[in-house]
């Protein structure tokens, strides 16, 4: 990951590059006779911009290319990150909004249909209170896939406590 910010337009840009190679792995067919082997692996290069708004909020944008390869498949796609963020550090609040793989697949795995990208929304709310330093966090995520949506509602109390409460719901497509 390599960052700058450039202060004459008051923005804040970062590059990062992830790379996932999941080894030698054994093909086998159906019977279990090996077939050969091969070596998936995915990658997501990322580049983003942010910027502070005022003296409590701050904005920003991600986008992303995205490639897998498994075996003969490739998939390769382009997505954007986009999230705003309030903080008033005086009274203790501080809340967010994310929504995550905003995009699509450029090419897909096979002949079939282009999958659409699991778009991802997180809502999140925070108050600490210094005279018993604690704080509770109440965070809201809706993840979709095309085969799953899976609503989380999470609740935790103090910084410390490794302890949540979370109310999860999910439907199978």
């Amino acid at each position: 990951m390599a960052g700058y910010h450039a202060k004459s337009i008051n923005t804040t840009f970062a590059t990062s590059l992830q790379f996932v190679n999941y080894g030698n792995i054994v093909q086998t067919d159906a019977g279990g006779n090996v077939q050969g082997s091969f070596k998936p692996s995915d990658l997501s290069w990322q580049v983003t911009a942010s910027r502070q708004y005022e003296e409590r909020w701050h904005y920003g944008l991600t986008l992303k290319y995205i490639r897998s390869r498994y075996q003969q498949y490739r998939s390769t796609g382009f997505s954007a990150d986009l999230g705003i963020a309030y903080l008033d550090s005086a009274n203790g609040w501080q809340a967010g909004l994310v929504a995550k793989n905003m995009g699509a697949q450029i090419k897909s795995y096979g002949v079939q249909d282009k999958e659409p990208l699991p778009f991802d929304l997180q809502i999140g709310i925070s108050k600490s209170w210094n005279m018993c330093h604690c704080n509770c966090l109440l965070l809201y995520t809706t993840f979709t896939s095309s085969i799953l949506t899976m609503q989380t509602l999470t609740l935790k109390r103090d910084r410390s406590s490794k302890t949540a409460i979370r109310l999860r719901i999910m439907q199978v497509r």
